[in-house]
């Protein structure tokens, strides 16, 4: 037999338990209304990062002279950076690896628009690393 378990109103054996669930057609998951996670293909969540680099590339690599391509290439890039985003929070379910990947993208965007250059986007990923260290120990 298995043991005595307690679910919200249910008590019981928990063999009892999983026979009423299954019977039932119900699952154990909606009854304690556990979130499901999302199933993200690895070559969607990859194609999407491939993506942001080439559009990020492209940005970077465009002429000033061609204001209209790179204004598009501009918001084809942070259209991709937030596909990139919204896969990687429905792919970890973690805020601190949403953060993370917003704080990368920001950057790269920065960088290919040339208002931070490669140096300065260093000096601030150690600044707020040492930061967010300093705070832990």
């Amino acid at each position: 037999m298995g043991e005595k378990i307690r679910l919200k109103d249910l008590e019981g054996d928990s063999d009892e338990i999983a026979k009423i669930f299954n019977s039932s057609g119900c699952s154990l998951s909606d009854y304690l209304n556990i979130s499901r996670t999302v199933d993200i293909k690895d070559w969607h969540y990859w194609g999407a990062i491939v993506g942001f680099f080439i559009a990020s590339l492209l940005v970077w690599t465009v002429p000033m002279e061609f204001q209209i391509w790179r204004k598009l290439l501009v918001i084809v890039q942070l259209i991709v950076m937030a596909v990139c985003v919204g896969l990687t929070h429905m792919r970890y379910k973690a805020k601190l690896i949403t953060a993370i990947s917003i704080f990368f993208g920001a950057l790269i965007v920065l960088i290919t628009l040339n208002v931070l250059t490669p140096q300065q986007a260093g000096d601030e990923i150690y600044r707020k690393g040492s930061i967010m260290f300093d705070k832990h120990i």
